[in-house]
Protein backbone atom coordinates (compact mmCIF):
# COMPACT_ATOMS: atom_id res chain seq x y z
CA UNK A 1 0.00 0.00 0.00
CA UNK A 2 1.31 3.35 -0.63
CA UNK A 3 1.59 5.64 2.22
CA UNK A 4 0.05 9.05 0.89
CA UNK A 5 1.14 12.56 2.63
CA UNK A 6 -0.90 15.30 1.23
CA UNK A 7 -4.64 14.20 0.80
CA UNK A 8 -5.46 16.76 -1.89
CA UNK A 9 -4.46 14.54 -4.78
CA UNK A 10 -7.05 11.72 -5.75
CA UNK A 11 -6.15 8.80 -6.92
CA UNK A 12 -6.90 8.51 -10.68
CA UNK A 13 -7.30 4.79 -12.79
CA UNK A 14 -6.22 4.79 -16.89
CA UNK A 15 -6.61 1.84 -18.50
CA UNK A 16 -6.42 -0.48 -15.54
CA UNK A 17 -3.21 1.46 -13.85
CA UNK A 18 -3.77 3.18 -10.85
CA UNK A 19 -1.71 6.73 -10.42
CA UNK A 20 -1.31 9.07 -7.10
CA UNK A 21 -2.71 11.96 -9.16
CA UNK A 22 -4.93 13.26 -11.94
CA UNK A 23 -1.78 15.22 -13.04
CA UNK A 24 -0.06 12.13 -13.47
CA UNK A 25 -2.02 9.83 -14.83
CA UNK A 26 -2.61 12.87 -17.40
CA UNK A 27 1.32 12.68 -18.07
CA UNK A 28 1.44 9.08 -18.95
CA UNK A 29 -1.55 9.32 -21.43
CA UNK A 30 0.54 12.12 -23.21
CA UNK A 31 3.97 10.11 -22.99
CA UNK A 32 2.11 6.96 -24.13
CA UNK A 33 0.58 9.10 -27.14
CA UNK A 34 4.59 10.45 -27.78
CA UNK A 35 6.07 6.70 -27.45
CA UNK A 36 3.33 5.24 -29.88
CA UNK A 37 4.28 8.49 -32.44
CA UNK A 38 8.27 7.04 -32.17
CA UNK A 39 8.84 10.47 -30.51
CA UNK A 40 10.55 8.61 -26.98
CA UNK A 41 11.54 4.76 -26.17
CA UNK A 42 11.47 2.64 -23.26
CA UNK A 43 8.71 4.03 -21.33
CA UNK A 44 8.52 2.98 -17.72
CA UNK A 45 6.83 4.33 -14.80
CA UNK A 46 8.29 4.66 -10.80
CA UNK A 47 12.28 4.57 -12.04
CA UNK A 48 14.17 3.78 -8.38
CA UNK A 49 17.77 5.20 -7.89
CA UNK A 50 19.52 4.35 -4.68
CA UNK A 51 21.07 7.55 -3.16
CA UNK A 52 24.46 6.38 -1.78
CA UNK A 53 27.24 8.55 -0.95
CA UNK A 54 30.94 7.34 -0.35
CA UNK A 55 29.61 3.67 -0.01
CA UNK A 56 26.86 4.35 2.21
CA UNK A 57 23.07 3.91 1.34
CA UNK A 58 21.61 7.30 2.84
CA UNK A 59 17.89 6.57 0.69
CA UNK A 60 16.38 5.97 -2.55
CA UNK A 61 14.31 8.48 -5.09
CA UNK A 62 11.57 6.90 -6.87
CA UNK A 63 10.58 9.33 -10.15
CA UNK A 64 7.24 9.10 -11.49
CA UNK A 65 8.18 8.13 -15.74
CA UNK A 66 11.34 7.36 -17.40
CA UNK A 67 11.93 6.61 -20.82
CA UNK A 68 14.29 7.86 -23.78
CA UNK A 69 14.20 10.71 -26.09
CA UNK A 70 14.75 11.00 -30.16
CA UNK A 71 18.10 12.09 -28.92
CA UNK A 72 19.19 9.04 -26.88
CA UNK A 73 19.24 11.07 -23.65
CA UNK A 74 17.72 8.91 -20.86
CA UNK A 75 15.02 10.79 -18.90
CA UNK A 76 13.18 10.79 -15.59
CA UNK A 77 9.85 12.72 -14.57
CA UNK A 78 8.43 13.60 -11.73
CA UNK A 79 4.97 15.44 -11.69
CA UNK A 80 4.69 17.66 -8.94
CA UNK A 81 1.91 19.63 -6.94
CA UNK A 82 3.33 20.26 -3.77
CA UNK A 83 7.26 19.93 -3.18
CA UNK A 84 8.07 18.37 0.75
CA UNK A 85 11.48 19.28 2.25
CA UNK A 86 12.34 15.85 1.83
CA UNK A 87 11.54 15.33 -2.30
CA UNK A 88 13.91 18.21 -2.60
CA UNK A 89 16.71 16.89 -0.71
CA UNK A 90 15.93 13.27 -2.86
CA UNK A 91 15.60 15.03 -5.90
CA UNK A 92 18.58 17.21 -6.26
CA UNK A 93 20.80 13.80 -4.71
CA UNK A 94 19.61 11.89 -7.04
CA UNK A 95 20.70 14.53 -10.24
CA UNK A 96 24.43 14.69 -8.27
CA UNK A 97 24.25 11.18 -8.43
CA UNK A 98 23.43 10.78 -11.97
CA UNK A 99 24.93 13.28 -13.93
CA UNK A 100 23.70 11.48 -17.31
CA UNK A 101 20.61 11.49 -16.70
CA UNK A 102 18.26 14.52 -17.26
CA UNK A 103 15.23 14.97 -14.86
CA UNK A 104 12.90 17.16 -15.50
CA UNK A 105 9.89 18.55 -12.92
CA UNK A 106 6.84 18.99 -13.88
CA UNK A 107 5.19 21.34 -10.85
CA UNK A 108 1.23 21.22 -11.91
Amino acid sequence: MTRRRWTSAKITKVGGETFPSRAEARRWQELRFLEAAGEISELSRDPRFALEVNGRGIGRYTGDFRYIDKSGAVVVEEVKGRESRDFRLRWKLAQALNPGIKFILLKV
